[in-house]
């Protein structure tokens, strides 16, 4: 009888621990749970309705996991309307918690619900909190104060990046490093840009992509770039351009998400990207922009809030992502 080796021409790895980023195809076998485990091609990612936010807004925090998100600031209604309210999700529903010390939109956010962190934002500000669950807590600020910026990271292990500032109060590309106890300047986007999305599990690992350089919403951008832990590097642009759209995942996986496109074709617009290229994936139900964040990682995302429409009111609904993972069991003990 043959055996694997002879029908396919290599051994099954054996190994105490799943491999941190096996190839499709690859197989092996797991001493610690006794599993036989393949890298199955990815399942195809879908959109589905989870449960409204108490308040309708746009531009706020948003950060944490699909079954545990954070909402910070934001803007009630177009135009004026910053708020200091926060929500939180528990995977079926939002509920009011403590508010952030001081009303602002256009603000970022990193971490958990449980663990997160809030800085900057308009007015503004270079202003930093920490979120322990139950409570804010001011930390140390921004080193520059900056507005409509990027995000990625934990609460002790976050980058900010791009966004309006500096003594100029015009588009940025400075990017700071938070350490859990303070921030620092580190190297700039290759790009300007404000009003994009990005994500990232750390200071030392993250991805930018869209944006622009407003007021011109034409010269929104579909370049990205990744972050490795020194520097950026430009990398494969989107199909579609996009700003003020919202975003979430890493630099191996991420999703990109609606768009204050002059298209409204685009506001419903959804990019995958795979570690080197972005490609077109199932829509959004409901188009939206104005979004700035998401929560969640490429498999696994949260989108909620957002406008469709000039002069249309906030909305509060929620869309979660889905994409079923790639590694899968052969066969059990």
């Amino acid at each position: 009888m043959s055996n694997y080796k002879d029908k396919h021409g290599i051994n099954i790895a054996i190994v105490s621990s799943d491999p941190s980023d096996p190839i499709t195809g690859q197989v092996w076998f797991n001493t610690t749970t006794n599993k036989l485990k393949y890298k199955a091609p990815l399942g195809v990612g879908s959109w589905a309705t989870g449960g409204n936010m108490n308040s309708g807004r746009t531009r706020g925090a948003s950060f944490g996991t699909q079954s545990g998100s954070l909402y910070a600031g934001g803007t009630y209604a177009p135009g004026s309307g910053r708020t200091s309210n926060v929500e939180s999700y528990n995977g079926s529903s939002w509920s009011e918690v403590a508010d952030i010390p001081t009303a602002k939109t256009e603000v970022a956010g990193a971490g958990t619900s449980s663990a997160g962190l809030a800085f900057g934002g308009e007015p503004e500000t270079p202003d930093t909190q920490t979120w322990n669950g139950s409570s804010w807590t001011e930390v140390n600020n921004l080193n520059s104060g900056r507005h409509a910026h990027m995000n990625g990271g934990t609460s002790s292990s976050a980058l900010a990046f791009g966004g309006e500032g500096g003594p100029s109060n015009t588009t940025i590309a400075f990017t700071e490093s938070w350490n859990g106890t303070s921030w620092s300047e580190v190297g700039d986007l290759n790009t300007a840009r404000e009003q994009g999305a990005g994500g990232g599990t750390s200071n030392s690992e993250a991805i930018c992509f869209g944006g622009g350089t407003l007021p011109d919403v034409n010269s929104g951008f579909t370049n990205t770039e990744t972050w490795n832990g020194s520097s950026w590097t430009e990398t494969a642009d989107m199909n579609v351009m996009k700003i003020y759209g919202g975003g979430f995942g890493s630099t191996p996986s991420a999703v990109a998400c609606g768009s204050y496109n002059p298209s409204p074709s685009a506001w419903a617009n959804v990019e995958e990207w795979n570690g080197s290229s972005w490609s077109e994936v199932a829509n959004l139900a409901n188009g939206r922009y104005f979004t700035l964040g998401g929560s969640g990682t490429g498999s696994l995302g949260l989108l909620a809030g957002g406008q469709a429409g000039p002069g249309v009111p906030n909305m509060n609904n929620t869309e979660e992502w889905t994409k079923p993972p790639g590694v899968e069991e052969i066969s059990t003990e």
